[in-house]
């Protein structure tokens, strides 16, 4: 069964995640690549819930090829971890990676019966008027990255515009 079906099944909405900026948060004074960002501190803890209340998927550059090693690469590469911690690899591992080519909408599946969000620190102008466009820009979460600890109410408010029950697939 696919990840769609199984989710439509379940009646579980889907949580749409970018990574950088986001879940992972640039370094100060830090200009390299491999070592330029930083694990949000809430970052584990999110994503831990999210994963029983979502159908969660990335939808970030480091994977828009539908590949989600991009997002594994980039945790380890924050972590400063040639292997994923037991704990990272438990939630990590179990989200797969929406493919896009110009906007990042193009991996969002908008008319999803059971519902989706997205979470993004700077999404795209272009997403955004597809987003307002199509009615549905309330389902964007902004992340505000001059925020000491931007994810610490994400739950509370994915919470304030959903119901969620655990998602356990059928």
């Amino acid at each position: 069964m696919s990840t769609a079906d199984r989710c439509a099944a379940s009646g579980c909405p889907i949580l749409y995640l970018d990574i950088d900026g986001t879940l992972l948060r640039r370094r100060a004074g830090v200009a390299g690549l491999r070592d330029a960002y930083e694990i949000d501190h809430d970052a584990l803890g999110l994503l831990a819930w999210a994963v029983e209340h979502f159908e969660c998927w990335w939808l970030s550059t480091r994977c828009r090829d539908g590949n989600p090693e991009g997002a594994l690469r980039a945790f380890r590469h924050a972590l400063g971890v040639t292997k994923l911690p037991e704990e990272w690899a438990r939630v990590l591992r179990v989200i797969p990676a929406a493919a896009w080519s110009a906007s990042k909408v193009e991996g969002i599946n908008l008319t999803y019966c059971a519902g989706w969000f997205w979470i993004d620190d700077d999404p795209g102008a272009a997403d955004v008027a597809v987003l307002s466009g199509q009615n549905v820009a309330e389902r964007l979460i902004r992340i505000d990255s001059s925020d000491q600890r931007p994810l610490a109410g994400i739950q509370a408010r994915l919470l304030q515009y959903h119901s969620l029950d655990p998602c356990v697939p059928p």
